[in-house]
């Protein structure tokens, strides 16, 4: 092969062509893209279109634009929401991605758009900068669009300590429905020790007013790395112990999942229970971090799990249950438990559960699945069911519903290949070898995994 000529690919459209479009996207292999593309590669095939708005140059992003990729109905413009990409975001609005535009309520579950990907407009007043937030505006988002909560993107901004991107909402007409709550919050939020205490001075009573959810906000302050910031929360009064609704995780396990060594130093000074579990898994802030440090670092983060492990470990926490073996720890921290002690899985009893009330559920699971019965579904559904985890889960009846008809209307009635059932719980063999997994407690549906 001469340097004029081109290498020759099997097709990049057949099944067993090498090397594939996904595997150039991924790689961000720019002239290897480009070349698959002019071969007649398709540019949206598989999570191609993902992995290329994940490459802050973008370059394979616009290749695929360029040769007809649609991003409609893909959800790619939510997925590069929280990143301050505000390159990123033009491309695709401009490609035709939905900022959030007004839709009629009834078509669509609350926080998602019309085509049932989620609301970048919400997403961004949660996670994004200003500038990100402006350009969705100046493409027709709705401001007042609610949030998966409930709450107007102007709440959510304020209570994430982000005043510029609720000034930015109300100038382009969203309603000011902000309490003082939102404020104290969100000057928590900033480490706003003056206007927190003003606040407070003006209204004595507000900590103690504040909701179980509104004192679940340290969670997600904790989960960010401001040390100062849960410093000033602990201060004025908010429980460390309080844990947040989506995943049942208090400050102390968010902040362990991301290394965050300082904040778990500040909560274990601040006298933190390194021993309480958390509402979904049952398990302690220990194993938060040695799965945080497997799955984080392969994503790429840079934070402490090694100084987070050591602190937990030096404050008293039992290694009894901090390996998960299917969500194994990185090497470092593998090898930081060993040496600590035993790294067992805790044993949940199954001693109560009814193989035959399983049976049933399991049946009564195939015939929602295969008639698209939304109505049946939610009869077998936990009113705290909880389904995935971080901002994107479900944690509620109704919010499993919501999901389980958005897929239904994606895919429609979906073949059941098995039911199988064991232990706690029923798992279903789906077409396409997919399978999902339904643990039951009391006959009902309590948490779904897949």
């Amino acid at each position: 092969m001469t340097a004029q000529q081109p290498p020759e690919f099997p097709d990049p459209a057949s099944p067993g062509g090498t090397p594939s479009l996904h595997d150039a996207v991924e790689a961000n292999d720019v002239p290897l893209v480009r070349l698959l593309l002019e071969r007649g590669a398709d540019p949206a095939g598989g999570h191609t279109l993902w992995h290329a708005a994940a490459h802050p140059d973008h370059e394979c992003l616009r290749l695929q634009i360029d040769h007809g990729a649609s991003v409609r109905g893909t959800g790619v413009l939510a997925g590069v929401i929280g990143r301050d990409d505000v390159e990123g975001v033009r491309i695709l609005v401009a490609a035709g991605a939905d900022p959030g535009r007004p839709h009629p309520a009834a078509t669509a579950p609350i926080g998602l758009l019309s085509d049932m990907t989620e609301n970048p407009l919400t997403l961004a007043a949660q996670r994004d900068s200003a500038a990100v937030v402006a350009v969705l505006l100046e493409a027709g988002a709705d401001p007042d669009a609610p949030c998966r909560d409930g709450r107007s993107p102007v709440r959510a901004a304020v209570r994430r300590g982000r005043p510029d991107v609720a000034a930015l909402l109300l100038r382009h007409g969203a309603r000011d429905d902000v309490d003082d709550a939102d404020r104290f919050l969100g000057a928590c939020a900033r480490a706003d020790r003056s206007q927190a205490e003003a606040l407070l001075a003006r209204r004595p009573d507000l900590v103690e007013r504040l909701s179980g959810e509104d004192r679940a906000a340290i969670v997600d302050v904790a989960e960010a790395g401001d040390a100062a910031a849960v410093r000033l929360m602990l201060d004025l009064g908010l429980p460390s112990g309080a844990r947040r609704g989506m995943d049942g995780a208090a400050a102390l396990h968010a902040a362990a999942y991301f290394g965050r060594a300082e904040v778990v130093r500040l909560l274990v000074e601040a006298g933190a229970d390194v021993e309480q579990p958390d509402g979904q898994w049952e398990s302690t802030a220990l194993c938060w971090a040695a799965v945080g440090s497997g799955e984080q670092r392969r994503a790429g983060r840079p934070d402490d799990w090694l100084a987070t492990v050591r602190v937990l470990l030096a404050a008293g926490a039992s290694t009894r249950g901090a390996w998960v073996d299917t969500k194994p720890p990185s090497d470092e921290v593998g090898a930081l438990l060993r040496s600590a002690g035993e790294v067992e899985a805790p044993e949940r009893d199954r001693s109560t559960v009814d193989q035959a009330v399983l049976r049933q559920v399991g049946e009564r699971l195939r015939t929602a699945f295969e008639t698209s019965d939304a109505d049946l579904f939610g009869t077998l559904l936990h009113p705290d069911v909880r389904w995935g985890g971080g901002p994107r889960g479900c944690w509620n009846r109704d919010q499993v519903l919501d999901w389980y008809r958005v897929l239904r209307a994606r895919v429609g009635p979906v073949a059941v290949r098995e039911v199988v059932v064991h232990d706690d719980a029923v798992e279903l063999g789906l077409s396409g070898d997919r399978s999902q997994t339904f643990r039951v407690e009391d006959g009902l549906i309590v948490e779904i995994r897949g």
